[in-house]
C-alpha cells in the first residue's frame, strides 16, 4: 500500500497547476511511496494537457477527468481512487514546502494518527518554500480529542491543513456536501474530527495557500454563498442532535454560520431578499441567534473576525436592516456615479 496520496481538484489552472505539481514532486520520499491524483473537473482550457505531461513524465502522477462537477465531487472521486494509506487534498493553485512529506509521515505513521493539522499561510506570490522546523503535539491516549484541538487553536479549518488516514474517510463514509458551494471543506473537516481518535498538531508552516482573483474563496456570488451558509447551519443543527459530546461547538458554528449568511445578505444589498431570509429563519427559529461575547474574543482567522465584528449586533432586526439599506444606496450612489 502507499503511503500518501496527494489529491488535486483542478479546473481551468493552466496557469497555475504545474508549479504546484512541482511542489509535490520536489519530495524527499521515493515515487514509489506516494501518487499525485489529478482530477480535471471539466477544463476548458489546457490543464488536463500539462498535467497529461506530468503523467508522461513522473509515474506517480495521474490524471483523471470528469464533466464538471464542482471541487466536491472531483474530491469525492478522488477519496474513492486514493490507494495511499494517508490523504493529503491539495488547491491546484497551492504549494507545498520542498521535501516535506518524509517528516509528515513519519509522524502521522510513528504516532499511528487519524489527522494531522498543519498551519497554512497565505501568499499573494507563489515561490518554492522550505520548513526547517516540525515540532508538534499529539493528543495523549484518554484524553478527549476536542478539547485537545480546542486547547491546540480550534476545531476548524480547510481540508488542505490536515492530513487524514485513508481509512477514517472511508470507514466512515466521510465525503464533500456537493450542494454546499463554500465552506464545505470545513464542515468535511470538523466531521472527520468528530471520528478521529487519534490527533496531532504542529506551527510548522507547510502549506502556502495563494490568494487568486476569480477562486472560489474570492468569487462575489453573495446568493450561492448565503444558500451554503444556510445549509451549513442546518447541517451543524444535525451534528449538534447527534454528537452531544459536540454539542456546544457545533451551535457556535451554526451561530456563525447565520452570521455569515446575514453578512452576505448586506453585500448582496437587496432589501426586499433580506426580507424575505430573516421571515425563513425566523420561522425556523435561526434568527435572532444568541449574542456570543466569546466569538469577538475568538477570531481563528481574518475572516471570520470581520464577520464577527461586523455581524455583532445582526441579532437586532433594525441594525441589520439598517446595514442592507446602507449598502444598498451606497451601491445605487456609485452606479449613478459611473
Amino acid at each position: 500500500m502507499l503511503r500518501l496520496s496527494v489529491i488535486i481538484p483542478t479546473y481551468n489552472l493552466e496557469n497555475y497547476i504545474a508549479l504546484t505539481l512541482d511542489s509535490c514532486l520536489r519530495q524527499n520520499i521515493p515515487p514509489d511511496e506516494y501518487e499525485i491524483i489529478c482530477i480535471n473537473d471539466g477544463s476548458s482550457d489546457r490543464s488536463a494537457e500539462i498535467i497529461s505531461a506530468y503523467v508522461g513524465k513522473y509515474p506517480n502522477v495521474k490524471l483523471f477527468s470528469q464533466l464538471n462537477a464542482g471541487v466536491s465531487v472531483a474530491r469525492n472521486r478522488g477519496i474513492d481512487l486514493a490507494q495511499g494509506r494517508y490523504i493529503w487534498f491539495v488547491d491546484g493553485d497551492d504549494l507545498i514546502a520542498d521535501n516535506c512529506l518524509a517528516s509528515i509521515l513519519s509522524i502521522v505513521e510513528d504516532n499511528n494518527l487519524d489527522i494531522f493539522n498543519i498551519e497554512m499561510q497565505s501568499v499573494s506570490k507563489r515561490d518554492f518554500f522550505s520548513t526547517e522546523a516540525c515540532g508538534y503535539n499529539v493528543c495523549p491516549d484518554g484524553e478527549d480529542v476536542l478539547s485537545f484541538m480546542v486547547s491546540k487553536g480550534g476545531t476548524g479549518g480547510g481540508v488542505c491543513r490536515s492530513i487524514f488516514k485513508t481509512d477514517l474517510l472511508k470507514d466512515n463514509g466521510l465525503r464533500f456536501s456537493q450542494n454546499i458551494k463554500y465552506s464545505e471543506d470545513v464542515l468535511f473537516s470538523f466531521k472527520a474530527l468528530i471520528k478521529a481518535e487519534r490527533c496531532a498538531k504542529t506551527d510548522s508552516v507547510f502549506y502556502h495557500y495563494y490568494q487568486r482573483e476569480g477562486s472560489a474563496m474570492h468569487s462575489s456570488n453573495h446568493l450561492k454563498h448565503i444558500e451554503s451558509m444556510y445549509l451549513l447551519a442546518g447541517e451543524y443543527q444535525k451534528i449538534a442532535d447527534e454528537e452531544e459530546k459536540w454539542r456546544d461547538v457545533s451551535l457556535s458554528k451554526k451561530d456563525f454560520a447565520i452570521k455569515a449568511l446575514l453578512f452576505g445578505l448586506v453585500q448582496n444589498a437587496d432589501v426586499k431578499l433580506a426580507k424575505e431570509w430573516i421571515a425563513k429563519l425566523r420561522s425556523e427559529k435561526l434568527y435572532p441567534f444568541p449574542f456570543l461575547w466569546e466569538s469577538l474574543r475568538n477570531n481563528v482567522t481574518t475572516k471570520q473576525a470581520i464577520i464577527n465584528y461586523s455581524s455583532f449586533l445582526f441579532p437586532w432586526k433594525w441594525y441589520f436592516m439598517t446595514c442592507v439599506r446602507l449598502a444598498a444606496l451606497k451601491n445605487k450612489f456609485r452606479r449613478k456615479n459611473k
